[in-house]
C-alpha cells in the first residue's frame, strides 16, 4: 500500500506541475465567460453577491463562485490565483478517477494507469487551466460516483448532496444528473446486491432536484439559456423544413412525412450527437470554437484510437459489468450538446462527462497490450509514441497556441488593460470606444487588480446605470462617438473593427499576434509614444507573456506598433 500510494503521489505531483507551470501567462489571456466565474467569486466574497449585486450565490446557480470565493477573494486577481483552485480540482478529479477504477475493478494497474493517462491527456490539462465550470461539475459528478460506490448507507445519502453540487455547478450537464443517478444506483445495486431502497432514495431526490430546476426555471438567472435549446419548434428547424421542401420534387403525401420538423430535428439531433464521436472533434481539431480548441490536434492522442478499442476487449473480457456501466455513461455525454441550437459545438464542455470514462478504456487498452505483447521492443514502442506525443502537445499549448490564437482568451483585452493602466497613471483622462464596454471594463478591472473591497459598492453601483458609458479612475468606457467630449485634451482608444476616425496624427495600435492585424487604435496616448517601436509584434517569448511584470519599455516594444 505504502509502494502503491507514492506512486499515485508521484502521478499527482507531476499532473499538478504540468497545470501549475507558466500558468500565469498560458493561456496568454482570459475568456469573458471565466472573468464572470472569477468577478462574482470575487463579488460573493467582499458582498454575497454577483459583481452586479442584484443576485445572491444561491440564485446565481453557480457553485464554482461560491465555493472558490474564499480563495479567489483574499488574493490579488490575476492569470495564476484565477485558475489556481481549478487546477486543483483538477487534480483531485484525476484522484477519483483512481478510486473509482481501483473500487470496482480491484485492478491495481489498470487505476494507476488511467491515473497516468488522465494526468497527460490533452483534455484533462487544457480544461484544468481555465476557468470554466465545466469541469467543476465533472468533479462532483464522479465525487457522487464514488460515494454511490460505497456500501455503508451514509455515503448513499452523502451522494445527494454532491449530486446536488453538480447539478448546480454547469447548465451543461444537469440534464444528465437523473439518468446518471439512475444508471450508476441500477449497476451499483447489481454488483453489490445490497442497499437497494438506499439507491432508490438517491434515485428520486435526483428526481426531484431536476423537476424542481425546471419547475422554477423562469424565475431564475439561468432561465434565458433556455432559447439555446433546440426544439422541433425553433425558428432553424422550421426554416430547414421550408427549404428542404422547396428544394424537392413536389410529392404532397411523401414531402409531409418524410419531411418535416420532427424529422428534421432528429437528423439534426443524430448529426451533433454522432459528431461528438468524429475523428475530427476527438483527435484531430476539437471544437470549431476557438475557446475549446488547439485547432491543432484534438482532446486525445492518436494512438488513443487504437487503445480505445483494445481497452474495450480488455474489460469485456475481465469486467463486462464495469464496461457497459462506462460505455452508457460515455453515450450519454453528447446528449447536451445534441440538444443545443447553436451551430458552432462544444464539445470540450458540453460532453465532458465522457472524458474520466474514456481515460479508462484508455489505460485498459494500455494494460491489454502490456500483457499481451511481452517483447520489450514492442513496449518501448509504445511508451516512445505516448512519450512523443505528450511533447507535441506541450508544444503546440506552451509555444505555438498563444502566437496562433492569442484572441481565443481575449489577449488583446489583456494588452490594453495594462496600457490603461499606464496611461492612467500619468494622469491622463481616457476614453475608450468600444461595442461592448462591460466587457474591457471587467478585464481592466481584472488584470489591474482594481475590483477591491473599498469600490464594491462603486462597481454595483456603475452596474446600476447605463452600461453604454462607464466610468472610472478617470477611464471611459463608451460605445459611441456621442460621449466623446470636444477638444483634444484626452486619450482616445477605440475598436479598430467598428470604429473609424479621419484624424491625421499618428496612431499606435494594438494588433494580433498572429498576423499583425490591427485591434484597437491609440490618439494622443503618452505612454510607448517616445520609444523605438515594431510595425508588427514579433520575437515573443514565455517571459514577454507575463505582461503585468514588464516594465513600460519592454512592454511597448513587446505588444504596442506603429
Amino acid at each position: 500500500m505504502k509502494k502503491r500510494l507514492i506512486i499515485l503521489c508521484l502521478i499527482i505531483l507531476f499532473s499538478g506541475i504540468i497545470r501549475l507551470v507558466f500558468l500565469e501567462r498560458i493561456p496568454s489571456g482570459i475568456n469573458d465567460d471565466e472573468l464572470h466565474f472569477v468577478l462574482n467569486a470575487k463579488s460573493i466574497f467582499y458582498g454575497f453577491s454577483n459583481i452586479e449585486g442584484n443576485t445572491n450565490p444561491f440564485q446565481l446557480g453557480e457553485v464554482s463562485s461560491l465555493i472558490f470565493a474564499p480563495i479567489i477573494g483574499i488574493l490579488p486577481t490575476n492569470l495564476f490565483t484565477a485558475r489556481l483552485p481549478y487546477v486543483l480540482i483538477g487534480c483531485i478529479s484525476i484522484v477519483l478517477i483512481y478510486l473509482i477504477t481501483f473500487k470496482i475493478t480491484k485492478n491495481f494497474s489498470l487505476a494507476i494507469i488511467s491515473t497516468l493517462v488522465a494526468a497527460i491527456n490533452p483534455w484533462s490539462i487544457y480544461v484544468s487551466r481555465t476557468s470554466f465550470d465545466a469541469p467543476i461539475a465533472i468533479f462532483f459528478y464522479l465525487l457522487t460516483f464514488y460515494l454511490l460506490t460505497s456500501k455503508k448507507p451514509k455515503y448513499i445519502y452523502l451522494s445527494i448532496i454532491t449530486a446536488f453540487l453538480a447539478f448546480n455547478s454547469y447548465i451543461g450537464t444537469k440534464i444528465l444528473l437523473f439518468p446518471f443517478i439512475t444508471i450508476s444506483s441500477y449497476f451499483l445495486w447489481k454488483f453489490n446486491n445490497k442497499n437497494g431502497q438506499h439507491y432508490l432514495i438517491a434515485v428520486l431526490a435526483s428526481l426531484l432536484i431536476t423537476l424542481n430546476f425546471i419547475i422554477t426555471l423562469p424565475s431564475q438567472s439561468v432561465g434565458n439559456r433556455v432559447s439555446e435549446l433546440a426544439t422541433p419548434n425553433s425558428p432553424q428547424i422550421v426554416n430547414q423544413v421550408n427549404l428542404e421542401r422547396q428544394q424537392s420534387i413536389q410529392s404532397k403525401p411523401l414531402n409531409y412525412l418524410l419531411t418535416n420538423k420532427y424529422t428534421a430535428y432528429l437528423k439534426n439531433f443524430n448529426q451533433k450527437y454522432l459528431y461528438n464521436f468524429s475523428t475530427d472533434i476527438l483527435f484531430l481539431e476539437g471544437d470549431h470554437a476557438a475557446t475549446g480548441s488547439l485547432w491543432k490536434m484534438g482532446y486525445f492522442y492518436y494512438i488513443d484510437a487504437f487503445l480505445i478499442i483494445t481497452g474495450i476487449i480488455f474489460l469485456y473480457i475481465k469486467n463486462r459489468n464495469f464496461l457497459i456501466l462506462i460505455s452508457l455513461f460515455i453515450l450519454l455525454s453528447p446528449i447536451p450538446e445534441a440538444i443545443r441550437s447553436d451551430t458552432i459545438p462544444s464539445y470540450i464542455f458540453h460532453s465532458s462527462f465522457q472524458y474520466p470514462f474514456l481515460f479508462i478504456l484508455i489505460a485498459a487498452g494500455i494494460l491489454l497490450f502490456w500483457q499481451i505483447f511481452s517483447n520489450k521492443y514492442l513496449r518501448f514502442s509504445l511508451v516512445l509514441i505516448y512519450l512523443l506525443s505528450f511533447i507535441n502537445f506541450i508544444d503546440i499549448y506552451f509555444f505555438k497556441s498563444p502566437i496562433y490564437q492569442p484572441e481565443s482568451f481575449s489577449f488583446s483585452h489583456r494588452v490594453i488593460s495594462n496600457y490603461l493602466k499606464l496611461e492612467n497613471n500619468k494622469n491622463r483622462e481616457i476614453y475608450v470606444l468600444t461595442r461592448e464596454p462591460e466587457v474591457l471594463f471587467r478585464s481592466y478591472l481584472f488584470f489591474t487588480n482594481s475590483y477591491q473591497k473599498n469600490n464594491f459598492d462603486l462597481v454595483k453601483n456603475i452596474y446600476s446605470q447605463s452600461r453604454d458609458n462607464i466610468s472610472f479612475n478617470q477611464i471611459h468606457f463608451i460605445n459611441n462617438n456621442k460621449y466623446l467630449p470636444s477638444g483634444n485634451n484626452y486619450t482616445l482608444i477605440f475598436d479598430t473593427d467598428n470604429f473609424t476616425f479621419d484624424e491625421k496624427e499618428s496612431k499606435l495600435y494594438i494588433s494580433r499576434l498572429s498576423d499583425a492585424g490591427r485591434i484597437f487604435s491609440i490618439y494622443r496616448g503618452s505612454t510607448c509614444k517616445s520609444l523605438n517601436l515594431v510595425t508588427y509584434p514579433n520575437n515573443i517569448s514565455i517571459k514577454d507573456l507575463n505582461i503585468e511584470k514588464l516594465n513600460e519599455k519592454t512592454f511597448c516594444e513587446r505588444f504596442i506598433t506603429i
